[in-house]
Formats: structure tokens, sequence, C-alpha cells
């Protein structure tokens, strides 16, 4: 830090001190003890660079004589030669910033007083901008005053003259009361082309203060800023005072201040569109970001980590940070594995889950569930004794909670799986073939003379029933949403064109019954509601078997036509999980049978196979939210992927 002695009367300083260089000049109890404060102000203006910042202390109450009776036995309190100044070198801080704005400072931007208790209140800290000189032009110069008819000049006075183009209007009409609510058509027509037409147009209301009680003079806030959006060439500007009683003189002084501001910096578009007085000060609109908040909620919710490959850090599972938000998926340390096996319990290292509908639900917050996962393919590391597995084996397993680095589940609900399955294919069996094999083969029992619609075909669950039903003899109807879906299920099952439905509406049911001569079919597998199950239950057969596995409408207690049962007919609810928790020896019944189906190649994974990495997973389930999939997704646990380590663990991926 340097030191330099300087003269702020005379502007004479050390060499060293640079005029126009400096940012900030703080003078503390200083600037009144000069004679004239106009040269004192002019000679500091000349410091600073523009927009650079003068912060100045200065006793503000004149008349306090306890200020006078202190520093009046100093010499120096006397030499001002003002005439405003002769009792007291000490002058307010609307002075100060009347001198201030006369000599190259925007006047007092921000004030700080000691007391907020005007009966203490003895100085204040004032702030004011240095603003670069830029004399007005000619042509705004000139300037027009809007006002009443019975003043200085009217709205129509002023559309009538013919060179309002060269000036500014500052227009009073609403100083006293709301001009814009009440307009009627003449008034609009005048205002409407003054708009257009007037150089610059400051617009004067007292709609100011901290909470305005006149709602209606915002109106021209309103318009103004649409004006300005539409046409940058419109420079319009609302000065919204204070209503106050002693307040004229201060307005007179702030419309001078926004006339010039708006007139100086018109041309370089710098000039602020909307000032607001609140406690007799002038405020411009700003949006300023809160770092101190920012840093804030930082601290609270950031968690030290650093890079680490996934499989090398602990035992990981897949956590909603934030229900309803995919971008809150993220994985936490899991410490279930710590915990001993139980004797009918077996350990997977997982390699690949299998994504399913009710895991989006579950992340989107619509299902009343916290698990995630439902089934998974992988390694066995730990079994009870007496099993037929071995650590190492490689199997398919349904389980709860699968989205995890280890998995574990009832020993009847995990199958070997034969070398030519690859983990990702494994993964994407269990839920969709499970479902439709217990659906079909121990609920509907479906057999070769049976014909069968599948609903939303084209996905995991209706590709597994196609096939299961192609290895009995049914004859299939199906419905898919698109004719991408449909060519799909036509080039890998032959499903004729005329057995394939649109499934976006009701127009399927017609042409089921049309293509089965009005008898309906024998087996319905149904994940559709409203008016779309409603038109499929009409569908079914005498002694037809109706499976329903999209719950939704059964969860809602909606009602069903009683009239079908008369048939013979019967309506099933599908829950694989409960089945799952409940029935875990019915559930092994279904995955052998399916091993023996895969192993024979009577069945394989759907197609397309959606294959996305672990770090990728929020990635995965978007997909399928989206509607646009045909097949299955797998998630594929890959070691090598990069995530952080911490309390919260967020998955990385780097390619």
């Amino acid at each position: 830090m340097n030191f330099y002695n300087l003269d702020i009367e005379e502007g004479v300083a050390a060499p060293e001190c640079e005029l126009g260089s400096y940012d900030l000049v703080i003078a503390a109890h200083v600037l009144h003890a000069t004679t004239d404060l106009n040269v004192t102000i002019q000679n500091t203006r000349k410091l600073l660079k523009p927009g650079g910042k003068l912060v100045f202390v200065e006793l503000v109450h004149p008349d306090r004589i306890q200020t006078g009776f202190a520093f009046g036995l100093l010499p120096g309190w006397w030499l001002s030669t003002e005439e405003y100044r002769q009792h007291s070198p000490c002058i307010p801080e609307q002075k100060w910033g009347e001198l201030l704005g006369q000599n190259g400072f925007s006047g007092i931007d921000l004030v700080f007083e000691d007391f907020a208790d005007v009966d203490y209140h003895r100085w204040s800290i004032m702030v004011s901008t240095a603003i670069e000189s830029s004399p007005l032009s000619s042509n705004a110069q000139k300037v027009y005053v809007i006002a009443s008819k019975d003043s200085v000049l009217s709205l129509e006075e002023a559309f009538s003259s013919e060179l309002i183009r060269e000036f500014f209007c500052i227009v009073l009409v609403e100083y006293d009361r709301s001009t814009v609510r009440y307009l009627d058509h003449q008034t609009y027509s005048v205002l409407q082309s003054l708009l257009q037409l007037a150089k610059g147009l400051p617009w004067l209301t007292k709609g100011g203060g901290q909470a305005s009680m006149h709602p209606d003079l915002q109106i021209i806030n309103g318009l103004f800023r649409v004006l300005r959006q539409e046409n940058e060439q419109h420079h319009l500007v609302t000065l919204a005072l204070e209503d106050t009683t002693d307040s004229n003189d201060r307005h007179v002084h702030h419309i001078i201040r926004t006339f010039e501001a708006t007139a100086l910096r018109m041309i370089e578009r710098s000039y602020e569109p909307e000032y607001v007085e609140t406690q007799g000060l002038v405020h411009s609109n700003r949006l300023i970001e809160a770092n101190y908040l920012n840093q804030r909620i930082f601290q609270k919710t950031s968690q030290s980590s650093q890079s680490q490959r996934f499989g090398d850090g602990p035992p990981l599972k897949m956590n909603v940070r934030t229900p309803r938000l995919f971008d809150s998926l993220e994985f936490v340390e899991d410490t279930a594995n710590l915990e001993p096996i139980a004797s009918d319990e077996i350990e997977v290292e997982v390699q690949a889950v299998g994504i399913n509908f009710k895991d989006c639900l579950t992340v989107l917050g619509r299902l009343d569930a916290t698990t995630l996962g439902f089934e998974c393919a992988g390694l066995v590391t730990r079994v009870a004794n007496n099993s037929e597995f071995q650590p190492g084996d490689r199997v398919s397993m349904l389980g709860f909670e699968t989205y995890r680095t280890y998995a574990r589940s009832h020993i009847m609900r995990a199958i070997k799986i034969p070398d030519s399955l690859s983990f990702i294919e494994a993964a994407s069996i269990p839920v969709t073939f499970c479902t439709a094999y217990y659906a079909l083969c121990e609920v509907a029992r479906i057999g070769l003379s049976d014909s069968i619609l599948i609903h939303a075909a084209s996905g995991g669950t209706g590709q597994a029933a196609i096939q299961i039903a192609n290895n009995v003899g049914a004859e299939i109807f199906a419905t898919v949403g698109s004719e991408r879906k449909k060519k799909l299920l036509q080039d890998l099952y032959q499903i004729p064109a005329d057995h394939i439905f649109y499934s976006r509406d009701t127009s399927f049911a017609q042409g089921v019954m049309r293509m089965t001569k009005a008898r309906g079919v024998d087996v319905i597998l149904n994940s559709s509601a409203g008016e779309k199950l409603a038109a499929s239950w009409e569908c079914i057969a005498p002694y037809g078997r109706f499976l329903e596995i999209g719950r939704k409408y059964v969860k809602s207690n909606r009602s069903l036509a009683m009239s079908p049962f008369l048939r013979n007919v019967s309506f099933s609810c599908i829950d694989l999980a409960a089945v799952a928790m409940d029935r875990p020896l019915l559930i092994q019944k279904c995955m052998r049978a399916l091993r023996s189906l895969i192993v024979d190649g009577h069945i394989h994974p759907a197609q397309p196979l959606h294959t996305f990495g672990i770090s990728e997973v929020e990635k995965a389930f978007r997909l399928l939210q989206s509607g646009e999939s045909s097949g299955k997704i797998v998630v594929e646990v890959e070691k090598t992927a990069i995530r952080s380590t911490g309390t919260r663990l967020h998955v990385l991926v780097r390619h």
C-alpha cells in the first residue's frame, strides 16, 4: 500500500496518482471541510474511472446543535463559502444527491444510516457512481411535458405536434390518477400513435413505494415491457414515485435525473427502463445471484468425492434421491451383503438387470413402492448348504431390489442358465417370460385349439406371450401402437397383417370380432385400461379367460360389465410380484419350464434387446418412459464405469 498527499480543492496530487484510473474513492468526514463543494466533487470525479464508486461518510443534519457545538470550535469548520452552508458546512442527503448529479456522478445510489430512528440519526454512509460525460444531442434537449388538459400539454396536443418525432415526452397524465385503466377509444388511438412516434418517453406515476396501493398504476409497466420486447427502437421508461405529502421537490429532482439518464444513455441502449422510488431513493430492477445462498446450499448438500472405478469400491445399490426425477438416480453404499445369508437364500454378484415399467413408475412416484429392480443375472457368490447351486454358477433370478452389486433372493426364484445365453439375455427373461408363462399356461391353460389377443405385443411381455402361444399352436391376434411395431411382429413371428390391430383406440375390437366371425377370442392378455379394457372384455369368447396384467384399472376399483360372465368366462388379475413372494415353488416350476424351452430353442429373448451401461441408467429409464421402445431394455453392470465415492455415490461415465 502506497500513501500520497492530495489537495482535493486544488485537485493536485503526487505524479503517481493518475487521473481517471481509480475504481474506488473513500472519503470519511472530509468532503464538507472545503470551501466549495462543487469544486471538491468535480476534483473527486477526475480521479475515478467511468463506473467507479465514491463511498463517503458525512454528517447530514446541519440543524443538530450537538454537531456545531462540538466541531464549531475548529477553524476548518467554517471554510464553506456557499449560501446554503453559512450556518453549517453539513448538508442533508438530498442536497448531496443534487450536487453529485450536477458534477459527473449518478447522485446517491445507496445510503446507510447510523440509526434508523430519526431522533438518533446523525451521519450516513453514501455511495455514488461516476458516470461518463456525454453531452445531450440537440434533439434530446427538446422536451414536451404532457399532463392533464388544463396543464402544460395534453396527449391530444402532443400528438398533433408536427415535431413530436424529435422530442422527448415526459408524461405526467398518471401522476394523480390512473389513465390507462380507463382509456376510451379516442385516448387509446392518441396514446398508440404517441408511443410509436415519440423519440423517448419517460412515464410518471405515483405507484412507487415498497407496497403500492394502486395496482392500476402498474398497467403501464406491462404495456411498456411488451413494446420494448417487440421493438428495440422504443425508448420507453417508467418512473413510479411515492405518494407522500411532502414529495413535490423530491419528485422534480427524480424526474430530471431520470430524463437525463435516459437521454444520455439512449444511443448506447444502456438506459434503465424502469425506476421505482422507495423511501425517497430511486431504485432500478436487478436480478443478482445470491452467492452466499448458493454456497450455503452447496455446503449442506454436497459430498466430498473422488473418481473411482465402479467395481473397485464398496458394494452399491441404486437409490432415488428425489422422487419423480430420473436425474436423481444415484448409487449409495450397500451394507446388506454384510448380513449372514439365510438358509433359503442365494446371493448373486449382479452382471445385468432387466428394466420393467414398474421400475419406471416407482421412480416417478406413481406407485406406492420403494423397491427397484425385480430381475437380474449374474454369478453366484454365496448360497445355503445343501443347495443345487454353487459359487460361480451362472444364474438368472427373480428378486427384489436387484439394482445393486450383490442381490439376494429365495433359492426357488433362481435358475441356472446355459452357456449359450449371455448375462444380458438372461437378465431380460425372468419378469416378462414368467409373467407370460404363469398367465397363459398356469392360469389360462392355453392349448392348441385356443385363440389369443395380446395387447402391446411388441413389448417384452407381449413377445414372450407370442412365443409361448406359438409353442402350443394357438392362433394369435395382437395390437401395436405403430406401423414400425407391426412390421416387427410380422418379421419376427410371421403374424399375418390382418391379425395385427391398432392399439391407440378401440378399433381393434371390431377387427377381432370380424376375424373370429363374432365369436371372440379364448384368451386375452390385457394391459390397457378404461374404454380399451371394456372393448377387450366384449371380445371374450365363451369359456374364455381374461388375464389382466396392467392392474391400473383393478387398483382404481372401477366397475366391470357382468354380462360376459354368463358365457362361463373368467377374469384374472396377474401379479407376478405377489406370486414370487407367496408361491416360490410355483415360480420355480415356471422358471424351470422356461429354461427347458430356452435350451430346446423354442423361445428366445425379446427383440430388439436395448443394452445400456450402469452409468447410463437414467437414459434407459427415459427410453422406457417414452413408450417408443419395443423388445426389452437391460442395464449391464460395468465394473470399469467411473463413479464418485462418498456417502452418496453418483455413477459417472467416461468413454
